[in-house]
């Protein structure tokens, strides 16, 4: 039985067996790049920035009965609106301490 790295060993021996490229080639003449052939990124890879990553929102933990919370993703989900839980949460929070305010 063969370890778990034993394919990771054979392309590294494999790499240390190739020849070293001559030192008076310049490297991008051997190995074209890939950034040249590609068209500019006008994004970033991988997920968008969330939530969590923002400075102005912070993350809480609130209790809700199961059958409420189960309406209110369905009723978002069915809507227009592209609000998720937490906007709407933060909306509903707003709307209270305004009319608090207002006493």
């Amino acid at each position: 039985m063969s370890s778990k790295f034993a394919a990771l060993k054979e392309v590294k021996k494999q790499e240390a067996e190739q020849p070293a490229p001559p030192a008076d080639v310049p490297v991008e003449v051997l190995e074209p790049s890939s950034r040249e052939e590609a068209p500019a990124a006008t994004r970033k890879r991988g997920r968008p920035r969330g939530k969590r990553s923002q400075n102005d929102y912070v993350q809480t933990s609130v209790y809700v009965r199961k059958q409420t919370h189960r309406e209110v993703k369905l009723a978002l989900l069915q809507s227009d609106d592209a609000r998720d839980f937490s906007e709407l949460v933060d909306e509903l929070l707003v709307r209270w301490l305004n009319r608090r305010r207002r006493k």
